[in-house]
């Protein structure tokens, strides 16, 4: 009957978790106590986002086992997700040194280093699961995303290509591989790439992700020479996002290139009202140009 108990609670645990904690008290009535139902206990607390709770559940698995990997990679989640980098990167790195290829706890380990923007520590744990799991869709992308954040573009782009010959149709992946192919200074391939993710604005994950792309898309036509959709892609970008310094040079240049005098003379002084010398080219050549443009009024 215990076993029986335990087993719904296994089943109940992601779509019902409040039955499946009644079906694990249950079991415990009648049979003692086990490391694993101390770890489900867990899972049920972190699944009601009671984190104090898991973390509790977590370390009492630990203190009777402490070579127990599926709990130590349980807390260090559970410390991640509670911002206690310090002593989740403490206890992973100790349980790699008794399980230095221990997937789930290198992954861990991996994704903490790039959330507090070391891509540098992260890069070679990565690169030792991707070799070992070269098909693994989460990993490349994550290796892709690293090689990016560590300026290296060249590394980053065959791995998005291969991303997206797989899912043709995710807009952050085609957004990710432009953003690389325009380090690369490939802005035509950037540029198609962009506007098939532009094309379909609802597939993006948040409307932040959409206005992304339209700024890079933004940039990468006025390389282009199409200030037209340049505008576009700004007015996607401008419903989302505060206007910048950036965005406010792209208008006026594109504006420029059309020959709208008025629109781009309003939008280089509303740049250079805003730059306070952190863009010393573009300052300069607004300033030209507000010159030129005022003996063409």
């Amino acid at each position: 009957m215990a076993r029986a108990y335990r087993a719904l609670a296994r089943i109940d645990q992601h779509t019902r978790p409040a039955d499946a904690s009644d079906e694990l008290l249950s079991a415990l009535r009648i049979s003692p106590e086990t490391s694993e139902d101390i770890l489900l206990a867990g899972e049920l607390a972190e699944a009601s986002n009671d984190l104090p709770a898991a973390e509790a559940s977590y370390r009492r698995v630990l203190a009777a086992d402490p070579k127990n990997l599926d709990a130590t990679a349980a807390l260090t989640h559970i410390l991640i997700r509670q911002n206690k980098l310090d002593e989740a990167e403490t206890i992973l790195t100790a349980a790699l040194q008794k399980a230095p290829d221990d997937p789930i706890l290198n992954a861990q380990l991996a994704a903490l280093y790039n959330s507090q923007n070391k891509p540098e520590q992260a890069l070679p744990i990565v690169e030792k699961l991707h070799a070992t799991h070269p098909q693994d869709p989460t990993l490349t992308r994550l290796l892709a995303r690293l090689y990016s954040r560590n300026n290296q573009f060249d590394k980053a782009d065959p791995l998005y290509a291969a991303l997206i010959s797989t899912s043709p149709q995710d807009p952050t992946l085609l957004d990710d591989r432009a953003d690389a192919l325009i380090h690369l200074h490939r802005f035509a391939e950037a540029e198609a790439l962009l506007k098939r993710a532009i094309a379909h604005p609802e597939a993006f994950p948040t409307q932040e992700d959409l206005a992304s792309a339209a700024s890079h898309l933004a940039y990468v036509t006025s390389q282009t020479n199409d200030p037209t959709t340049t505008l576009q892609a700004l007015e996607i970008r401008d419903k989302v996002l505060p206007q910048s310094p950036s965005s406010l040079f792209l208008a006026a240049t594109a504006h420029d290139k059309l020959h709208q005098v008025k629109q781009a003379t309003d939008l280089y002084k509303q740049f250079l009202s805003v730059a306070n010398g952190k863009f010393p080219d573009e300052e300069w050549e607004a300033r030209h140009r507000l010159i030129t443009l005022e003996h063409m009024k």
